[in-house]
């Protein structure tokens, strides 16, 4: 049993996105207040209207949201609005404290140790770790060319007799690009054929928007699994509100394991998100507010950054991130180290998405500090290729 992976097998020396992260973020807070931050992957928390929320919730007679989530493992309104959203009964919904509490536990109800698990490529290292955690095989599969999509013929040839799932983000991340329609009903053929689960992480499907969006993946096969969570599109990290919809034998399967397992999700926080998911008109105009007023100043550095041959790569249509090719920079560690030490830009390295030459940059910034450290990013990339690059 091994792992096939473009990045060292989990439990080896190799740094982790979430440890890069922590680091990085302590060494910034030592380095003062100059640094600016280009890898986030999500609006900022709306504080205002969560505190908002919390404070009608709670002053005087306390919300009827407020239930316990022990016996149902879920808060019923959350529940509720959960399968409004994607059209389906509760039952198909189970709740969870994240997307990665939802993505672990359905690792930890249906993988056996050396079962064998498709993972995208590129893509967040925890797809891997923790289908390896469960003492699976993972093998990868490449997210290809500009767009970032799949071709379902060669993810097809990597199946095996004994493969029980692939894990794969939509929106991508890193990339932010969107699969479409037609990969989607391929690979849902696919997914029938071998009866086959397919895991699609969507905590960033909300960027698209409903007009433009396909749909989420278990409209499109029995065998698709659709998690989110209020992470990504609302900035709500801390809620630590997510969810699994899928079939009712999925679903089933997943809570009887986390009622063995679990203690359920908090009693607090999802009634906080049922109340904020009651109310997500406001929300929604929070972050597209934000996005809307940051986006012209994004494609105007992106497209100069282009013409001057400093990146190349699709930007993408929906969200806040982007994964662009540094021209001539195969080692974006290295460049990644060297932007923060000279010049305090934070960008994430490609390695670490499994993508050695690229970064992912996030850009939910407001426009004039946006446009400020493209300015220096600009500078600094040029500066990198002519001093660091030439000198070798």
């Amino acid at each position: 049993m091994g792992l096939k992976s473009p990045m060292p097998a989990a439990g080896a020396s190799r740094e982790c996105y979430s440890q890069w992260l922590r680091a990085m973020m302590k060494r910034s807070e030592e380095k003062g207040g100059d640094v600016k931050y280009l890898f986030s992957s999500s609006v900022e928390e709306p504080a205002e209207l969560l505190y908002k929320i919390i404070a009608e919730a709670f002053s005087g007679e306390v919300t009827d949201r407020y239930v316990s989530t022990f016996v149902q493992h879920g808060n019923p309104y959350f529940l509720e609005q959960i399968a409004e959203r994607y059209g389906v009964k509760t039952d198909n919904v189970l709740s969870t404290t994240g997307a990665i509490s939802a993505l672990s536990l359905l690792c930890r109800t249906f993988l056996l140790a050396g079962d064998h698990v498709l993972v995208e490529n590129p893509g967040f290292d925890l797809f891997c770790d923790i289908a390896t955690d469960q003492k699976a095989v993972v093998d990868f599969f490449d997210r290809e060319g500009g767009p970032f999509t799949i071709d379902p013929g060669k993810l097809e040839s990597k199946i095996r007799s004994d493969t029980k799932f692939v894990i794969l983000s939509n929106l991508h991340n890193p990339s932010g690009m969107m699969l479409d329609k037609a990969v989607l009903e391929q690979l849902a053929g696919i997914a029938e054929k071998h009866k086959l689960m397919f895991i699609f992480d969507e905590v960033y499907a909300g960027y698209a928007g409903a007009d433009k969006w396909p749909g989420p993946a278990c409209w499109f096969s029995p065998y698709f699994i659709s998690v989110g969570s209020l992470t990504k599109i609302y900035g709500l990290s801390g809620l630590k509100c997510g969810w699994i919809v899928a079939n009712e034998e999925i679903v089933g399967a997943v809570r009887a394991y986390s009622l063995q397992f679990e203690f359920g999700v908090s009693k607090l926080t999802h009634a906080v998100g049922a109340l904020l998911l009651e109310q997500q008109d406001t929300f929604d105009d929070f972050w597209q507010s934000a996005l809307a007023r940051s986006r012209p100043v994004l494609e105007r550095h992106y497209a100069a950054l282009l013409e001057e041959g400093l990146v190349s790569g699709e930007l993408p249509e929906f969200g806040c991130i982007l994964f662009p090719k540094l021209t001539g920079i195969s080692g974006t560690l290295a460049f990644g180290e060297w932007l923060f030490e000279k010049h305090h830009i934070v960008v994430v390295p490609g390695e670490l998405f499994g993508l050695a030459g690229h970064v992912r940059i996030g850009w939910a910034l407001p426009p004039e500090e946006l446009d400020s450290v493209f300015i220096r990013l600009r500078m600094a990339l040029r500066e990198y290729r002519r001093e660091e690059l030439g000198a070798r």
